[in-house]
């Protein structure tokens, strides 16, 4: 399909009318199923069967519980059984529009007992380095992804829950499972195999065509022909990506840390985005102090200084230009008394560096002795 060189409002609606109107299958209401491949499990080499009684559910959640129950069951999602050597209690999660999701705690036992399944996600970076030369993006989120996965009959029973009103196997891939990620992700591998300008991670693509595979997705979170989205925590665009304005926010908003935990809570989240920012450990370095065995937590002045810029530092401009195998390329190192720090960079024919990655790291104490081109070549 031909697309205007400026994608208007308009143009948008008309080709997601246009899509409705090709593939109606697709943009159907409901539960639909893969058609071409199915999700196995394999147990462990004597692996011992694991059955865990019903957890206890809040008597005012209960009603919610049976209700979500009946409808699964109704949708074929779910089986009643009377047997099985597996089953796992269940965790209900509540969701934004007060219905519920309810997932077996297969930690409880079968994560165990499972043979890792062999299909690595893709990275972050991975994704981001096939952008480079898009103008428009077309997103597209598959309707409760993992149950549109059947599950091979000889599987299903190890995936059995126990609840208040007995057991019930699974007919669909839940959630849970350590392996649904991996045979998700594998399938829409498969999927969008050869497709040019085609990323995906889980059920977020990018671009795709999905009818054959017998797919539906979710419209109200489909967008087309955007000059930017959202997508793994970042925005993408045509010049690059740049952090999730509202993650940001959630960082500004924390109050400062009051214990380790807390503490490695925001350092955590900032890493998230330690791409973004230059020589990083020059920031954290007093915070990661208060990390390190044996050493007593006390909030000083120094950390709260630290604390302050690096949020002023996160909420500044930042951008990262999309990787492009056809321009230079230049790495820079540098190093401190205290840590490391690089910087790799695109040249363009106009003489300009935009950076593509940062990163850095503090020095361990023996690193510390280094001589400064040791120190670099870390």
């Amino acid at each position: 399909m031909k697309v205007a060189p400026e994608a208007s409002a308009a143009c948008r609606q008309t080709l997601e009318t246009s899509l409705r109107a090709s593939f109606p299958a697709v943009f159907e209401a409901g539960l639909e199923r893969c058609t071409k491949a199915r999700a196995t499990l394999h147990l462990k080499e004597n692996a011992s069967p694991a059955f865990r009684k019903a957890r206890p559910v809040a008597y005012a959640v209960l009603p919610k519980v049976a209700h979500e129950v009946k409808l699964l069951v109704d949708q074929g999602v779910y089986t009643a059984t009377d047997y099985s050597d597996f089953a796992a209690p269940v965790v209900v999660v509540d969701k934004k529009d007060g219905t519920i999701r309810l997932c077996g705690d297969y930690s409880t036992g079968l994560n165990e007992a499972l043979e890792t399944h062999q299909n690595p996600l893709p990275t972050a970076e991975d994704i981001f380095t096939t952008l480079n030369g898009a103008k428009y993006f077309t997103q597209i989120d598959l309707a409760e992804a993992y149950l549109q996965i059947e599950v091979e009959e000889q599987c299903k029973k190890l995936l059995t829950i126990n609840t208040h009103l007995g057991l019930f196997y699974p007919n669909r891939l839940p959630f849970g499972v350590k392996t649904a990620p991996a045979i998700f992700q594998q399938i829409i591998d498969t999927m969008i195999s050869g497709l040019e300008g085609v990323t995906a991670y889980m059920d977020d693509l990018v671009i795709c065509g999905i009818e054959e595979f017998g797919l539906r997705v979710k419209p109200a979170k489909c967008s087309f022909l955007q000059p930017e989205i959202k997508f793994l925590g970042f925005i993408i665009s045509q010049h690059g990506r740049r952090p999730d304005p509202a993650k940001i926010a959630a960082i500004d908003q924390m109050p400062a840390p009051t214990d380790i935990s807390q503490l490695l809570s925001f350092l955590g989240m900032v890493q998230f985005y330690g791409s973004f920012v230059k020589d990083l450990q020059n920031f954290r370095g007093s915070l990661e102090t208060l990390t390190k065995k044996d050493i007593i937590f006390q909030w000083t002045k120094n950390c709260q200084s630290a604390f302050d810029n690096i949020k002023s530092v996160l909420k500044s401009k930042l951008l990262l230009t999309h990787y492009d195998p056809r321009l230079p390329i230049i790495v820079a190192a540098d190093a401190s008394n205290y840590g490391i720090g690089a910087v790799i960079t695109h040249r363009f024919p106009d003489g300009s560096e935009k950076a593509i990655f940062h990163a850095s790291r503090t020095l361990t104490a023996a690193q510390k002795g280094y001589s400064q081109i040791e120190k670099e070549a870390l």
